[in-house]
Formats: structure tokens, sequence, C-alpha cells
């Protein structure tokens, strides 16, 4: 009998950690979204909600971007630099292990440059690492944004 109550004990166990790990992809995705919806606000206190403290952030031709008061001052520039944000994701992998996400997607979209007036398209391949800071709120850990050309058939 008590192996019997040993193995329902550990189904339970194993249950509740997938369950765990589907919240965190959840959680991430929703970070995700909530990110990209504030970007298009142009709200960089928006933004920030979604930040580790620990963050670093790998952009083509940048020094990395360390902490979160480097965030800010790296986005709050890139926000001053254009109107008209209108981004989308599109995510195209997603990875748990334990309580961390990793998200593979591709934001799509235009830009108007503010001081010329031109509107750009973009499209970027991104990953993310997410993982809950000290309050249990899923936030970007480590950021590496890249141009992408469209794929071709």
């Amino acid at each position: 009998m008590r192996l019997k109550h040993a193995m329902v004990a550990g189904v339970m166990a194993v249950m509740m950690a997938a369950g765990c790990a589907r919240d965190s992809e959840g959680d991430a995705r929703a970070a995700l979204e909530g990110f990209h919806a504030r970007g298009n606000a142009e709200d960089i206190d928006g933004l920030m909600e979604f930040i580790h403290q620990d963050c670093i952030v790998s952009m083509p031709n940048q020094d990395f971007i360390r902490g979160k008061p480097a965030f800010r001052r790296a986005y709050s520039r890139i926000l001053d630099a254009h109107t008209n944000i209108r981004l989308s994701v599109e995510i195209v992998e997603s990875r748990v292990v334990g309580d961390e996400v990793e998200l593979m997607w591709y934001t799509v979209g235009q830009r108007t440059n503010a001081a010329t007036n031109v509107v750009q398209t973009l499209r970027s391949a991104n990953l993310a690492l997410f993982k809950r800071d000290n309050e249990g709120q899923m936030r970007f850990y480590r950021i590496s944004n890249h141009p992408a050309a469209a794929a071709t058939p």
C-alpha cells in the first residue's frame, strides 16, 4: 500500500512540475507580448516592468547593455529617435528548463525616424531567456536582437 501512495505522490509531483513549466512559459510569452505593447505605446516606464534587474542585452554593433539602468538609457534613446512604432511578435520556438524560459521570435513592423520622418520597415530575429526576479515576476534576463532578412522559399 505504501508503494501505491509513493507512486501517486511521485505522479503528482511530476504533474505539478509540468504545470509550473506551462505557467512559466505562459508568463514569459505574456511578458514578451506586454513588452511589445508598451514599446508600440512608446512607454519606457511600461517597458521597464518586463526587464530583470540583472539583464544583459546583445545588439549588433554595440557594446553589451548590462543592467536595468543601462537598458533604460539605451531604450529611451531608441524611443526618442522613433515615432509611430508598430511592431508585432511571431514566436517560432520556446523551451522551458525548470523555471526559466527561452523564447525565439521575429519582431516585424514599422517605425518612423523622428528626425527624417522616413518610415522604416523592420524584421529582427530575437532570442531571450526569461527568469523570475525576487518578486516572482517573469522578466527578460538575457536578450539577443539581430536584423533578419525575409526568408526565401
